[in-house]
């Protein structure tokens, strides 16, 4: 049986802060159910947690309900909570629900593009953790 890991993904710079958290705390439209894009290729292992960074900080995270192969459904779904211009193709999506949990401490790591396995338990005990570069 596969191990239960987390992941982690960066939220783009460009957009509002305020925008940010408030899409996190509320969500697109109220289902209480946010899309990710995962990527063309199905994660190896299950995902529990799905981490933010933002602005080189980590934010927190959501609960993973699952990894969804695109469908029409979904891709309206997901259409909907992402306007055109930003809309990105891809095959699987991360589906995750409310509500989303934010850490308090500050825990700094660098932004990337994609998504990768992450253990924050580890990772927030680390020297990356705790000083900004």
């Amino acid at each position: 049986m596969r191990e239960e890991r987390d992941a982690i993904k960066t939220i783009e710079g460009w957009r509002d802060p305020r925008r940010v958290r408030e899409y996190l705390r509320e969500g697109p439209d109220h289902s209480g159910r946010f899309l990710f894009n995962v990527g063309n290729g199905c994660p190896q292992r299950k995902v529990a947690r799905l981490f933010f960074v933002f602005h080189g900080r980590i934010l927190g995270w959501f609960a993973v309900a699952g990894i969804e192969k695109r469908t029409a459904e979904l891709s309206l779904e997901y259409a909907r909570q992402y306007s055109p211009p930003y809309f990105k193709a891809a095959k699987f999506l991360f589906i995750c629900a409310r509500p989303f949990h934010f850490i308090r401490e500050r825990v700094f790591y660098e932004g990337f593009r994609g998504w990768r396995y992450f253990d924050f338990e580890t990772y927030r005990n680390s020297l990356d953790a705790k000083v900004r570069i």
